[in-house]
């Protein structure tokens, strides 16, 4: 995978798979056979998760999973830049993520990350998403916005579940991101 295109719709379903818990319109989403094969390039089998959550009481599994990976993590700061370069919510990443989306006219409003940290991972994505079919800033925004998540996945994935297979995933596509011919960087202009 490495079209535009299909970069831009993967970091989208990720970065919404980040902010916000799997609903049962997620869970039909995540079962269509685009998804699924854009996940199966990426290394993650959906066939079983999308097999398993059309029963309540496996959304609300996946929910407390989502929660304890996720927004609350033991062994390190949720995934949030901020968090975890400085320890504290809204320093210079944040900062970062509203003025480039600002310059780019976008909003960080987005339906899916209301309530999210400008810097949370998953409304990083989102916006790179944006700004990937916008805006000449995209490569430099995955420098600075996205490559910090490397380390965090990686801590997130040893972690199992569908929520660490699911940073192992993002972790592979922010790598994709980075090594994509198409999406230029600063180095390269």
């Amino acid at each position: 995978m490495n079209e535009k295109s299909e970069l831009r719709l993967v970091a989208r379903l990720l970065g919404r798979l980040l902010v916000r818990e799997i609903d049962d319109s997620l869970a039909k989403q995540l079962s269509t056979a685009a998804i699924t094969e854009a996940f199966r390039e990426l290394g993650m089998n959906l066939s079983t998760l999308s097999a398993g959550v059309s029963e309540r009481a496996e959304l609300d599994e996946l929910a407390a999973e989502y929660f304890d990976v996720i927004i609350h993590p033991k062994d390190h700061a949720p995934l949030v830049q901020s968090l975890f370069e400085t320890g504290r919510y809204e320093a210079d990443a944040a900062a970062s993520v509203r003025k480039i989306a600002a310059a780019a006219g976008l909003e960080l409003d987005f339906d899916l990350a209301r309530g999210a940290p400008p810097d949370h991972l998953g409304v990083q994505l989102l916006l790179w998403s944006e700004l990937a079919e916008r805006s000449s800033s995209a490569a430099e925004f995955a420098e600075r916005h996205l490559a910090w998540a490397i380390r965090p996945l990686r801590l997130t994935a040893a972690r199992g579940g569908f929520y660490g297979e699911l940073a192992s995933v993002v972790a592979k596509f922010i790598h994709e991101v980075l090594d994509t011919p198409s999406v230029q960087h600063p180095a390269e202009t």
